[in-house]
Parts: C-alpha cells; structure tokens; sequence
C-alpha cells in the first residue's frame, strides 16, 4: 500500500467514523425525544388520576392508558423490558403519592400483574391507536391542560 492510498484509507476510515458517532447521536436524541414525549403525557395522565383513594379500576385504566403511550412513544426504539420499566416507574410515583399503605415489594408484583393484564387483554396494534387518539385529544386541549395540571 503507497502513501496516497494509506491517506485515503484513513479518510474513508475518519468518514465512517464520523458517520457512525453523527448515526449514534441521531438515535440518542430521537430516544431522548421519545421519552420526553411519553413522560410529559404521562405526567398529564397522572394527574388526572392522582386522587386520594384511588381504587382498582382507576389504576387498571391508567395502566392501560401508559401502555399503550409507551407502545405508541417508543415503538421500534427501545425493547418491552424497558417500555414496562418506564410504565412501572410511573405507576409506581402514583402508588407513592396515595396514601396507599402498600409495602415497595408488593407494589411491585402489583404493578406487574397489572401491566401484563392490560398488554395480554390488547394488541399491540389496538394500544397504539387508543394512545393515538388520546394524545390527539390532548393535542388539541394541551395548553389548557398544562396549565392547569401543573399549577400548584
């Protein structure tokens, strides 16, 4: 190999480099604006549920409404190991935040039962159009919404 094709190698070399580092940021950020999206909906969600005595169906719907947010947010992005972690981590605040006296183990097989009740009575397909249509409905009423979910 002479000089000039050595230069060039390292070119081709330094321009797959810099494709491959642009390539891993691009997919960063979109992932990042993912779960921004999922947990700005879900906070709203949150909110709406958040109550004093908040009872069985009133948890089952809010799973079922996360869900589906994190199946429509982060589909083909991250695996379900970690679309189930955000969801849980999001229920589990609103465990937190009751006056619930519910011991972090059994919230946690609580919260597993429940998520997995929900993705095995949906398809995939049916949480992805009912998250869907209630992030249209939020688009539409969002400011409003914003603002009074998030005055204190």
């Amino acid at each position: 190999m002479n000089a000039e094709q050595l230069t060039q190698t390292k070119t081709d070399i330094s321009i797959i480099a810099d494709y491959n580092s642009m390539r891993s940021s691009q997919v960063l950020f979109e992932e990042q604006c993912q779960l921004k999206r999922f947990l700005t909906y879900s906070e709203i969600l949150i909110k709406r549920f958040t109550v004093d005595n908040i009872n069985m169906p009133l948890i089952e719907e809010m799973t079922k409404q996360l869900v589906a947010l994190a199946e429509l947010c982060f589909t083909d992005k991250q695996d379900g190991g970690k679309r189930k972690f955000n969801v849980k981590t999001q229920l589990q605040s609103v465990l937190n935040n009751t006056k619930q006296t519910i011991s972090e183990k059994i919230a946690d097989a609580f919260l597993d039962q429940t998520i997995d009740k929900v993705c095995k009575e949906y398809s995939k397909q049916e949480l992805i159009e009912f998250a869907t249509n209630i992030m249209k409905l939020g688009n539409k009423v969002a400011k409003g919404c914003l603002k009074t979910c998030f005055q204190d």
